[in-house]
């Protein structure tokens, strides 16, 4: 192969990569912010209204209990990208599983319709998020510097579903009713899977073999029994967590899955540090990490309220109207 061909392939991957990835994140968030938005004013509106007359401290520990699941999915994801399907049919996985839940949610009335659809959502979102960034860093593993500039591009992809997702599916659910507005961001996301199901083939297409064994295989695939194992243990965790949605109040669900969130992530440091495969300069890498994640949980938890707490807040004591004109 010329040098001219070289860069010609390197220059048709950046040009598939960047767009497909980077797009797809983009759909994602538009959608996942946009249910979000409006998600703790249908739980506690009531019936007359639209909602599902849930009481206000209860939609919101629900919404505590979901943002926990949805971190909890995303350390599934990363492990179902390493020892079953690979990253990039992991994304794929991911985005399907999003399109069925935003279905449910807008489609299927009531509490059937608010499970069917937010665990599916929160498994996708876990799944998608993990594998995008995986392909996207291997995509440009040699070059650091094009690695951070695609980065810029992926994050400036969610900042715009993140901003103009709430804004339509908000207008919608006032507008119309709270289904529709689901039913925006189900089809936004439909948008996001076939855009990825279009630029997929020439990602794969385009890669080189040390890329195609990155993202389409799983780094660590399990053996025969480990996969019956797991495939035990899967099930063990949809059945308890199934008791526990029939049995459980939405706050003490809600203080669970933090606690269950909080040890997996205790669980992940310690092996990073414990680990034999991690060597002693990665280890100081991951030391120099941690005030960092410490200021990402603070601001992430921060961050959150936006859609419980501060979403009733805004709703009943924030003074929303400018020049005359009421904020939805």
């Amino acid at each position: 192969m010329t040098i001219i061909e070289h860069h010609s392939i390197k220059s048709s991957m950046a040009r598939s990569t960047v767009p497909t990835i980077a797009g797809v994140e983009m759909w994602e968030r538009f959608s996942f912010y946009g249910m979000q938005a409006i998600l703790a004013y249908y739980l506690y509106s009531t019936v007359t209204d639209g909602g599902l007359g849930m009481e206000q401290t209860h939609a919101t520990a629900l919404l505590g209990a979901y943002g926990s699941l949805l971190y909890l999915f995303t350390f599934v994801g990363g492990w179902i990208a390493d020892h079953l399907l690979g990253a990039e049919r992991t994304l794929l996985t991911g985005a399907l599983m999003l399109v069925f839940g935003h279905l449910c949610l807008s489609l299927v009335p009531g509490y059937t319709g608010l499970i069917a659809g937010l665990l599916p959502i929160a498994a996708g979102s876990g799944l998608l998020k993990t594998a995008a960034i995986t392909i996207l860093g291997a995509a440009f593993a040699s070059h650091p510097g094009a690695r951070d500039a695609r980065f810029q591009v992926f994050y400036c992809g969610i900042n715009i579903g993140g901003l103009f997702g709430p804004l339509l599916t908000g207008w919608l659910a006032q507008r119309y009713n709270y289904h529709v507005g689901f039913m925006a961001a189900g089809i936004l996301m439909i948008i996001g899977l076939l855009s990825y199901a279009v630029g997929r083939r020439f990602i794969l297409k385009n890669a080189d073999d040390r890329l195609k064994d990155v993202i389409a295989k799983p780094a660590h695939p399990l053996g025969k029994q480990d996969y019956y194992r797991t495939t035990a243990a899967a099930l063990a965790c949809c059945i308890a967590g199934i008791c526990a949605v029939l049995w459980l109040d939405p706050t003490t669900i809600s203080y669970v899955l933090l606690a269950l969130t909080v040890a997996v992530a205790g669980f992940l440091m310690w092996t990073m540090f414990r680990s034999p495969l991690v060597t002693a300069a990665e280890r100081i890498k991951v030391r120099e990490f941690l005030p960092i994640f410490v200021c990402s949980v603070v601001y992430w938890c921060l961050q959150s309220q936006i859609y419980g707490v501060l979403a009733v807040y805004s709703e009943q004591r924030l003074n929303r109207e400018v020049f005359g004109f009421l904020v939805p």
